[in-house]
């Protein structure tokens, strides 16, 4: 008898988001688990700190659905997204160095979902050392955590699973493990 897999913290399936004739995010679909690490990978405008944005309520999906802990919903802001436990940490959260990614993951109370959009981008190794043990911690209490980033060491340093964004679309999904650098490179490169 195969066992049964528990519903995923979140599913996202078919999202589009445009901004005027701009469509930023194209039918992007991934699902994430408890005690996961997924990044979203691409390179400038590929689209991954849009879907990271409408996963944190900063803005509403044109399309497609966004079900966290097995409800559909849709969020009026990201307060609202906050007060069901997803939370959201910024760049420059991180640029405020260990007190400002601190702070920024405290004032979401630990959450079910965080979703990091390019910490990495100003710390400095001690504190990737920091960002590292947090990112596992959260993961150990059942937390999902998803990681935006076009950095590929951190991707792999952070990263299960891995999707990659181009011109706003899914362009291949890879466990860390299976894969490496230069392969997702050239998903991202196209």
């Amino acid at each position: 008898m195969p066992t049964a897999h528990p519903a995923p913290l979140l599913e996202v399936a078919h999202l589009h988001k445009r901004f005027g004739p701009v469509h930023a995010v194209r039918g992007v679909s991934f699902r994430l688990a408890a005690g996961e690490t997924l990044a979203i990978a691409g390179g400038d405008g590929s689209g991954k700190t849009m879907v990271a944005k409408v996963i944190a309520g900063f803005y509403a999906p044109d399309g497609g659905e966004l079900r966290y802990f097995g409800r559909t919903y849709r969020f009026a802001s990201a307060d609202d997204a906050r007060a069901a436990g997803v939370g959201f940490v910024c760049q420059d959260q991180a640029f405020a160095g260990r007190s400002g990614l601190a702070k920024g993951v405290r004032a979401h109370v630990a959450p079910r979902i965080l979703v990091l959009d390019e910490p990495e981008a100003a710390l400095s190794p001690g504190l990737r050392d920091k960002l590292a043990a947090l990112i596992e911690s959260l993961k150990h209490d059942g937390a999902g955590v998803i990681f935006v980033s076009r950095h590929l060491d951190d991707i792999f340093a952070f990263a299960d699973r891995i999707i990659v964004l181009r011109k706003g679309a899914m362009v291949g999904e890879r466990h860390a493990a299976a894969t490496d650098p230069d392969e997702v490179a050239r998903l991202m490169d196209g």
